[in-house]
């Protein structure tokens, strides 16, 4: 069977941020042995590959592996999206009438562990000629392709460091490389959905 060591809770997922209101917080239990596997392959890996010559180098070496290993396992735990976003051979449409499911679509998104892709169901409607991904929407997810925890992230750091340098901040920071122009974008998108939630950062 489907063995797994982490358990994801979310029966209260909205908690009050500080500053920030309501956000989705994920209740993570890892199993023990689990973490243990993983450290033993990660110990394994690192004698065969990885040989530092200064704590710099250790610290350096460990954050890239990091984000290496944080985008396989977000694009492998999204393995299962194409199934869990097919609706069924047909869903309604915003116009009435019923949009067709035409096939998988995948999408690149920038997640805070670096670019994932996933592949989805899409639909098309013939009447209104309008094609929409539904998981895209059940995920928060807008035309551009950040996730909505990078937009969080991206829209306080702007807001807490407005004079420029927040997003080379952020880069030092995270794996995150967002132009100031795009995270002009984000916060404007933020601050139209959450006001309240920008005004409390600026305040």
């Amino acid at each position: 069977g489907l063995r797994t060591g982490i358990t994801l809770r979310a029966e209260n997922p909205w908690v009050e941020q500080p500053g920030l209101g309501p956000e989705r917080v994920i209740g993570m239990a890892i199993d023990q042995s689990a973490a243990q596997d993983l450290q033993s392959w990660v110990r394994e890996w690192t004698r065969q590959h990885v040989q530092a010559g200064s704590l710099e180098e250790a610290e350096a070496v460990a954050v890239e592996v990091s984000r290496i290993v944080g985008q396989a396992v977000a694009e492998e735990a999204l393995a299962g999206t194409p199934a869990a976003s097919y609706e069924g051979s047909s869903r309604p449409c915003a116009c009435g009438r019923k949009a067709r499911f035409m096939n998988y679509r995948g999408k690149g998104l920038v997640t805070l562990v670096g670019e994932v892709r996933v592949e989805r169901a899409y639909y098309y409607c013939a009447q209104c000629q309008t094609g929409v991904a539904p998981w895209d929407a059940a995920q928060g997810l807008s035309r551009r392709c950040y996730s909505p925890a990078v937009k969080a992230v991206v829209a306080e750091t702007a807001v807490r460091m407005p004079y420029g340098g927040g997003m080379e901040f952020l880069a030092r920071l995270t794996p995150l490389r967002i132009e100031e122009s795009a995270a002009e974008w984000i916060v404007q998108e933020v601050g139209a959905s959450k006001p309240a939630i920008i005004r409390s950062v600026v305040v």
